[in-house]
């Protein structure tokens, strides 16, 4: 038995803050690449791979955290107007 409960184990509440806000994690991270490219200044290979790594992350930040949605769930509106109403006529 633990402080938590019976049937709860410690951590449970850890993970489950992390698998609903990874997202908001990976966009500490990227300003978090941002400042260490300001810092290093990497040339070439390394440069582009570290460039990847932050239009990673704030992808998956635009893509899971617009309007709230609940991580692995589609958005079901679109920044672009043009998709908005093809998702419209098909409800």
């Amino acid at each position: 038995m633990n402080c938590l409960g019976p049937e709860t184990r410690i951590g449970d509440h850890q993970m489950h803050f992390l698998r609903q806000r990874w997202f908001d994690a990976g966009l500490a991270l990227a300003g978090g690449t941002v400042a260490y490219l300001f810092l290093t200044h990497p040339d070439g290979v390394p440069r582009l791979l570290w460039l990847n790594r932050i239009s990673l992350c704030l992808h998956q930040f635009e893509e899971y955290r617009q309007d709230e949605q609940t991580p692995y769930v589609f958005p079901k509106r679109s920044l672009i107007p043009a998709a908005n109403k093809a998702n419209d006529s098909r409800d």
